[in-house]
């Protein structure tokens, strides 16, 4: 009966630490996903962005112009960060944000964001801005940031000269 009871104590005291043991590998799993399938590092992926297509060039919006992506399993919000070329006092650097500090961010989106933003490019001297977005969890953890996406603007809608993505031709 002794030899019994030395068997029994140790598997629940070994049952115990695998449950405790169990308990920290979910704290490292993505909510809303299976246990098996955790996300290296606890880092949400980059949203698609679906909206302006990269590279498009369009007529100056009137109104609201709308920036949107796909939405981020487990993202809890979104932020989206907008970069003017020529704008600001400082035209030197090509992007506005060179000069060190962002031109325009937004936190606490959903997955379409509509912003009067174009007027302000317009208004700063710009005729390109690029933008990308970044996904933000429920612990306030932020995301893989989306590429850079370039959109320019013209009266006509066609390509003006220095409106692209390119250095201009220093010739």
């Amino acid at each position: 009966m002794m030899l019994l009871r030395l068997r029994v104590v140790p598997a629940a005291v070994a049952l115990v630490l695998v449950t405790a043991s169990c308990d920290r590998m979910q704290a490292r799993v993505q909510p809303g996903t299976v246990a098996e399938e955790p996300i290296a590092n606890n880092v949400l992926p980059a949203p698609v962005i679906t909206r302006p297509g990269c590279g498009a060039v369009t007529v100056w919006p009137e109104g609201l112009f709308t920036l949107a992506w796909e939405r981020v399993d487990s993202a809890s919000t979104y932020t989206v960060e907008v970069d003017c070329r020529g704008c600001g006092a400082d035209r030197y650097h090509l992007w506005f944000s060179e000069s060190g500090s962002p031109w325009h961010v937004r936190s606490a989106l959903d997955s379409i964001y509509r912003t009067d933003i174009v007027s302000r490019l317009r208004s700063e001297g710009g005729r390109t801005m690029r933008w990308r977005v970044w996904a933000v969890d429920a612990r306030g953890v932020e995301g893989t940031k989306s590429k850079w996406c370039v959109a320019s603007f013209s009266e006509s809608g066609l390509p003006t000269p220095g409106s692209g993505s390119r250095e201009p031709d220093p010739r």
